[in-house]
């Protein structure tokens, strides 16, 4: 990532406005790269397995996450987010209460997932799961809220169980 100082600075409007996917760094717009199919198929068949509608909804990529704390807006994957989306102030679109978020990894993102992601989505109070999801087997690592830190458990295969009694069958992935 290039120097955030170095970087033009452009409004929320603006961001808005671009037309390939971006996240926000304090004002700053980076492009995010394009996935392959395989990355695509897997998020495909995981909004399946997850609820459109009712108290938890599933919400496809494109939805910001916002985390005020640190100024930055995040692309991820899929996001359920229970109850009603909470805009942030002043950032027309952006979430602020993801309950739980998923995150496909690849090869060229998932140091950034796995830090820079994790460690701002923990701040969001809303999220009770992190999802990291292998592209190449069934395998998830689920970063899950006990008291004021987050747990590791990782699974091969087999049903993940996540908040809310979602369950996720990662064979099918």
């Amino acid at each position: 990532m290039a120097n955030v100082h170095d970087a033009p600075v452009i409004t929320w409007d603006e961001f808005l406005a671009l037309e390939w996917p971006h996240e926000w760094v304090g004002g700053v717009a980076y492009a995010m790269g394009a996935t392959t199919p395989r990355h695509a198929r897997i998020c495909a068949r995981l909004a399946r397995q997850l609820p459109a509608d009712g108290p938890c909804s599933a919400y496809a990529a494109g939805l910001v996450i916002y985390v005020a704390e640190i100024d930055r807006g995040f692309l991820p994957d899929l996001v359920v987010i229970c109850g009603p989306p909470s805009e942030a102030p002043g950032k027309s679109g952006a979430i602020t209460n993801p309950n739980v978020v998923f995150e496909v990894l690849s090869p060229r993102t998932q140091t950034y997932d796995r830090t820079t992601k994790l460690e701002a989505y923990q701040r969001l109070a809303s999220l009770e799961a992190y999802v990291l999801l292998h592209q190449h087997e069934a395998r998830a690592e689920a970063y899950r809220r006990s008291g004021s830190a987050f747990e590791l458990e990782e699974r091969l295969g087999g049903i993940l169980e996540l908040p809310h009694g979602l369950r996720l069958d990662l064979d099918a992935l």
